[in-house]
């Protein structure tokens, strides 16, 4: 019984963390999107996408 509910909370964690990579991908995707809609200039394109990048990695 106890390899069963072992077996049952392996695949709910691996449900929950697909979901937040999708979840995630899916974010950057409309993010993307909105950047190449409003399609701004080379400079502030590189200064957004370093924005995010140093943002992102922060601890």
């Amino acid at each position: 019984m106890a390899r069963l509910a072992f077996r049952f909370v392996t695949a709910t964690v691996g449900v929950l963390l697909l979901a937040g990579y999708l979840t995630a991908a899916f974010l950057v995707f409309r993010t993307l999107g909105a950047l190449w809609a409003l399609r701004p200039g080379t400079g502030e394109l590189v200064l957004l996408l370093t924005a995010v990048a140093l943002g992102s990695a922060r601890t």
